[in-house]
Formats: C-alpha cells, structure tokens, sequence
C-alpha cells in the first residue's frame, strides 16, 4: 500500500488540485499526511497532496455558484456515505448542490448518516451483517417514495443497486456527480 502511495504522490505531484469522484478515497487521500508521517523522505510531499485532495463534492459546492442544473421534477432520496459524513465532514454540501437542481423534491432519510453496509472491505469480510445493514437502509430509502436515490460514493452506489436489484426493484441509484452531470 505504502509502494502504491508513493507513486500515486509522484504521479500527481505539481498539481494544482487532486479532485476525487469518491468519498472512500479522497478521505484516504486527505488523510496521506499522517499516513506518511513517519517516512521522513516522503512526509512533506505527502502532507502537500493531502492538502491539494479535495472531495468532488466540496470542489462542486464551492464553485457552485458558477454551475447551471437542469431542472428535474423527480422525487430523489440522498444517501450520505460515511467517508462524506464522519471522515470529511461533508454534510451539507452535497444537500446545498442537489437543492440547486430546479424543480428536485428532495425526500427526508430517516437516519440519514447510518452506513448503508457497504463500508469498504466491511460488505466482504461480513456479508450477512452487511447485507442487514443494507436491508435496514433501502426501507429507509424507500420510505418517502423516492424515485432516484443518490449517493456520493461508488461502494455505496454499487451496494444498495445490487440490494434493490436483489429485492425486485426499487428506486435508481446513481452517484451524485452522474446526476449533476446530467
């Protein structure tokens, strides 16, 4: 992991800005700092690519004011991931950039914040705890009748898809930045 980290900081090093798509890794990213501390010969130029990582999400809401959405009638849940909520403290970014979308009704989440099941290597090395976790989240999801639900992470994308996919149907799940794009 550590070989990998290394090339990824020379790949990317005379960057301006490192925009990642994926709240898992640009926590990761974001966090090379500490991760590097105690490699003298790679500390500083790691802190420095941490430091230039920036979530896809907070680039988009801090250039939000530059940025025109289509307008979009339908009803659509967000799924916050954990690496957005508790590792970057992205909360509301996300809810301001799809608030900005004309016409979106964005539906309530009860418990919003709790882990979809998917968490990483989580939903491999504990399935039936994972996929439980993810049961308990689609009824959440689905309770407002959405007709998209949304999320800023791949893992999670691809978790609850397959959950509802699984079930025999439900809500589209899509990442956010697909979403804006469109």
């Amino acid at each position: 992991a550590r070989a990998l980290g290394r090339r990824l900081i020379t790949v990317l090093q005379g960057c301006e800005a490192v925009v990642v798509p994926s709240a898992g890794c640009s926590a990761h990213l974001r966090d090379y700092g500490r991760l590097f501390a105690d490699e003298p010969a790679w500390a500083a130029r790691a802190a420095r690519l941490a430091d230039l990582s920036v979530d896809l999400v907070a680039y988009l809401d801090r250039h939000a004011q530059d940025l025109r959405f289509l307008p979009d009638r339908r009803r659509v849940a967000y799924h916050p991931p954990c690496h957005h909520t508790h590792a970057q403290g992205l909360r509301q970014e996300p809810l301001r950039l799809l608030d900005r979308v004309p016409g979106v009704e964005r539906v309530e989440v009860e418990d919003a914040e709790v882990c979809c099941g998917s968490a990483g290597s989580y939903s491999l090395f504990h399935p039936r705890r994972a996929r439980a976790a993810r049961a308990e989240k689609m009824e959440r999801l689905s309770r407002n009748g959405p007709e998209l639900v949304l999320t800023a992470n791949p893992g999670c994308e691809l978790f609850l898809d397959a959950g509802f996919v699984e079930a025999g149907g439900g809500p589209a799940v899509e990442h956010l930045a697909v979403y804006l794009a469109r």
